[in-house]
């Protein structure tokens, strides 16, 4: 397990780091030369690329504003990095293209410093839009349901209301009230069964605790219970911290386990 997570972390740091150091030189390359904005770019760039890992090193040292804030900024700039990344990519493999089969007009290589200057404001700009086109969506979660018909037959009543809401993350992000929204949500639909599949908590156990999430987690209302598997943030952030967590607070964590409902339906975790 632990060979497992140093490889993880090994391959995620690369990773990370290449994606930032390709961002940041394609981005300064579209800069003038002279004037303020590259030394402006360069003091943003370095609060932005280590704000996501910064923030989960700090908030587990230190769980305060300034953890709370660089986390914020860090979730943004991950989304941000992958739309960058998309975008940067699409632009360099038409400029490959273009050496071999013309594809720009000749206007844009006779003033190409001008068509780099354009190209980062609309990429920038594109970006900010699904960042907050996202971040709405994310506000306001939708309902999706699906009628299941299983041929098996039951020992009691022949239909389960089911509600299963996963990736939750809980923490410094998903905070109170936006638990307190789903738990409403997921109540008014009037489960028989919960279930929350893998996530639930974002990794760090201390903004959960700070928050009191749990006291939210214990007003999920269903007949057979809430139940719960463990997902990749779990362990990321101590698996055992976190099940014990969920079991105080009226989540069952199946681990490897087998339950029997009582309808003689069998719930495997």
């Amino acid at each position: 397990m632990r060979m497992s997570f140093i490889l993880f972390f090994a391959i995620f740091f690369t990773v990370y780091g290449w994606v930032n150091v390709y961002i940041f030189v394609r981005g300064w390359q579209s800069l003038p030369p002279n004037g303020s904005l590259r030394p402006l770019y360069l003091v943003m760039f370095v609060v932005l690329a280590p704000s996501f890992i910064g923030g989960r090193v700090l908030e587990n040292i230190w769980l305060s504003p300034v953890s709370e804030t660089l986390v914020w900024i860090g979730a943004f700039w991950l989304a941000a990095m992958l739309y960058f990344l998309l975008a940067l990519l699409l632009v360099d493999l038409s400029r490959v293209a273009n050496h071999w089969c013309p594809l720009f007009p000749s206007s844009i290589r006779a003033r190409y410093s001008t068509a780099k200057q354009v190209t980062a404001v609309v990429i920038t700009g594109c970006v900010l839009f699904l960042l907050i086109a996202g971040h709405v969506n994310a506000l306001t979660p939708r309902i999706k349901v699906l009628h299941l018909t299983v041929s098996k037959p039951v020992n009691g009543p022949d239909t389960i209301n089911l509600v299963a809401a996963s990736d939750i993350h809980l923490g410094t992000v998903i905070g109170r009230r936006r638990l307190d929204r789903i738990v409403a949500k997921i109540n008014d639909l009037n489960p028989d069964l919960v279930l929350l599949p893998g996530d639930i908590v974002d990794e760090d156990l201390a903004p959960v605790i700070k928050q009191n999430l749990g006291e939210a987690l214990t007003g999920l209302k269903a007949k057979w219970g809430v139940f719960a598997i463990t997902g990749n943030h779990e362990y990321i952030g101590g698996v055992e911290e976190a099940c014990a967590y969920l079991s105080d607070h009226g989540v069952t964590v199946l681990r490897d386990a087998v339950l029997r409902l009582p309808n003689d339906v069998y719930l495997v975790g």
